[in-house]
C-alpha cells in the first residue's frame, strides 16, 4: 500500500487518483476514483468520483486500442 492510500480517507485517495491521471496511468487513476467514491461522505464527492474514473476507463481503452492497433502491443 503506497503513502496516499495508507490514510484511506477520501481526499488522499482522490489526489493519489489526480496524480495517476497526470501520468496517464488511466487504470490506477481508475481503480484509486473508485476507492475514492468508497469514501466519499458527501454525495457530489461520489458523484466526482464515478465520473472521473468513467473518464480514465475510457482513456485507458482508447490507449490500449490506438497501441493496439499501431502494432505496440501484441
Amino acid at each position: 500500500m503506497d503513502e496516499f492510500t495508507a490514510k484511506g480517507d477520501y481526499t488522499n485517495m482522490a489526489s493519489a487518483a489526480a496524480a495517476a491521471e497526470r501520468s496517464r496511468d488511466w487504470q490506477h487513476a481508475a481503480w484509486l476514483w473508485e476507492q475514492a467514491e468508497a469514501r466519499a461522505r458527501h454525495s457530489l464527492n461520489r458523484d466526482w468520483s464515478v465520473i472521473r474514473m468513467k473518464f480514465c476507463m475510457r482513456q485507458w481503452r482508447y490507449t490500449d486500442a490506438v497501441q493496439k492497433m499501431n502494432g505496440v502491443r501484441a
